[in-house]
């Protein structure tokens, strides 16, 4: 599968307050079935960890209807949304997840869908809207800072690999200080710009350098 048109939210339909974490579970629960191994792409556990599973280039086994296999990636977090809902955690890595394949695959936002779209079931969960993307949106609205959508992605590479400080405020201008601190933490010298930055944008101009890319 070389270019996904879809990309279908599942859950695993196992409370977290009976395996936390369950990505192993899954995929031997998989495996059992014959699947040779986990049919999800992504698998996001409730601290917000990702997990990969499937290659993007191999099919999934997660959508069996219509044959939405061969034209999608599976993400699946772990939980039973009958129940309870995701974690915040979750719920930005999903967000993030999302906003990323749907920039590397040209995916419309009417083609990120709950397996319930498809299949006679209730997934992604009961207690949650068909609108996966507005939902996130909604629980983070309270907690995560405001920060622009075109610098997402960047900070929150800069956020985990504890590069720029004061995440609180993304659009407050970075002080010399700060600064001159966030590139030694990467390893470079460089003289400052004369206009004053926020962080959000240091974070897109480190992305855009190649500082944030994993060594």
């Amino acid at each position: 599968m070389n270019n996904p048109k879809n990309l279908i939210i599942h859950h695993t339909a196992v409370s977290r307050t009976k395996n936390a974490h369950q990505f192993e579970a899954t995929d031997n629960y998989h495996k059992s079935k014959g699947w040779g191994q986990i049919g999800y792409h992504y698998l996001i556990e409730p601290d917000g960890t990702v997990m990969q599973g499937r290659k993007e280039n191999e099919t999934g086994a997660h959508t069996s209807q219509l044959n939405m296999n061969f034209f999608s990636l599976g993400i699946c977090l772990t939980g039973d949304f009958d129940t309870e809902e995701p974690t915040k955690e979750q719920c930005e890595s999903l967000l993030l997840l999302i906003q990323k394949k749907q920039r590397e695959y040209a995916i419309p936002e009417n083609h990120v869908v709950p397996h319930r779209k498809y299949a006679p079931k209730s997934c992604w969960g009961k207690l949650l809207p068909d609108d996966i993307l507005g939902y996130c949106k909604r629980r983070l609205a309270s907690d995560m800072p405001d920060i622009s959508a075109w610098a997402m992605a960047s900070v929150q590479k800069a956020k985990d690999q504890g590069k720029i400080t004061n995440w609180e405020s993304p659009k407050s201008p970075m002080k010399p200080a700060d600064l001159r601190w966030a590139f030694h933490k990467c390893g470079v010298k460089i003289e400052l710009c004369d206009r004053e930055l926020t962080r959000e944008e240091w974070a897109v101009i480190f992305d855009r350098l190649g500082l944030l890319n994993p060594v």
